[in-house]
């Protein structure tokens, strides 16, 4: 299994250095997410992408803030989230989610984390609404300082391969860093 970001450096994730990189709010206005809009965020951390939606869905809108980290919840619920925000522990590929309930899903720098990628992406498919959207963000495949080891990125061909291969269409891939990608991939509004 590859890596998966250590607990204990969650601080770096809400680092001033951090905000001033990638604007959290700007970002999800960008790729979609909407007042009123029901997101999940998947591998949400201390809560970096999941606190800025709570303010873009506002009072009507609702935050899954989902994490296989126990520990990383805690970091986030110390924070005091709004009342539209709502941390769970889950494992990787099984979201305790019902159906169709999401109209937009982020997964900010955890496909290269996952064991099953195309598993995980499949559970994100299912909770999503016909014609929700799905932000993929991740680290692009080149070799750096910063973040994962090159063998453990994923190149965002292999993201939007795999988000079609798991009944998604990709729309749009953008590059808002030049260490970063962004997919954008929607649900059908018929099933395939």
């Amino acid at each position: 299994m590859a890596h998966r970001f250590d607990p204990a450096m969650a601080g770096r994730l809400m680092s001033e250095e951090r905000y001033g990189r990638l604007d959290p709010v700007k970002f999800l206005k960008g790729a979609g997410l909407a007042p009123g809009d029901s997101m999940v965020d998947l591998g949400c951390g201390p809560g970096f992408f999941a606190l800025a939606a709570s303010a873009v869905v506002g009072p009507e809108g609702r935050v899954w803030a989902l994490d296989v980290e126990p520990e990383m919840l805690g970091h986030l619920r110390r924070q005091g989230p709004p009342p539209n925000v709502f941390p769970l522990v889950c494992p990787e590929s099984e979201l305790p989610l019902r159906g169709g309930c999401a109209d937009f899903v982020l997964l900010a720098f955890v496909i290269h984390e996952a064991a099953e990628p195309l598993r995980l992406l499949r559970e994100v498919r299912r909770v999503m609404k016909p014609g929700a959207a799905l932000c993929i963000l991740d680290w692009e495949k080149v070799d750096e300082d910063e973040g994962p080891p090159l063998e453990e990125r994923m190149a965002a061909a292999e993201a939007e391969a795999l988000a079609g291969r798991a009944g998604l269409s990709v729309t749009e891939r953008t590059a808002p860093d030049g260490s970063w990608y962004a997919v954008r991939a929607v649900r059908p509004l018929a099933a395939p």
